[in-house]
């Protein structure tokens, strides 16, 4: 298994949910945005990236409108088997934890899909730009690192295009999954 997990299970008690253990996958290019509530509302935004999650907490979410500059401190990275997980109260440490939204995602380039550029190398350089097709968002977003230390910070920042909605600005959603909410 991939070193890469180290920090996430360290956090973690496995006896109840064994398969979030982490396996090592390739990328299929999957996001997933997960509503936590552990010590206060926060999204937990995950891009698969190099067979891992990726993963940032998000305070108040990915917003549709470009003006907004969302922080998004970057947490240890997940399994990929995370990506359909939805807890339930007591089930993980961190609480209620359900699936916001969840599909694919295509790495742009100056604001073009790009599929010959690499997440990972994106990643790297501190800059990933990415094309949304959930259900719930769409669309492109920069997620930009602005800080290298400690808290590794980032900035996610809705990129202008048809799916901007400025009467949008906060990630505020039905208190359910998508797995238990109508079509």
């Amino acid at each position: 298994m991939s070193n890469r997990y180290q920090a996430y299970r360290r956090k973690r008690n496995f006896r109840r949910h064994r398969d979030l253990a982490g396996q090592d996958h390739h990328n299929s290019g999957r996001f997933v945005i997960q509503k936590a509530d552990p010590a206060g509302l926060r999204y937990d935004f995950h891009l698969e990236i190099g067979g891992v999650l990726v993963s940032w907490a998000v305070p108040k979410g990915l917003s549709a409108d470009p003006r907004d500059k969302r922080i998004a401190v970057q947490t240890e990275d997940h399994p990929v088997d995370f990506v359909d997980f939805n807890a339930i109260e007591g089930a993980e440490q961190a609480g209620t934890i359900p699936v916001w939204d969840s599909g694919q995602f295509q790495v742009m380039k100056a604001g073009r899909r790009d599929p010959r550029q690499s997440a990972e190398n994106a990643f790297q350089d501190g800059l990933i730009e990415v094309w949304l097709d959930g259900r719930r968002v769409k669309g492109g977003y920069a997620v930009k690192r602005i800080d290298r230390g400690k808290k590794r910070s980032w900035l996610i920042i809705k990129m202008n295009d048809e799916y901007v909605d400025t009467s949008r600005r906060n990630s505020a959603a039905p208190p359910k999954s998508l797995n238990n909410e109508p079509g």
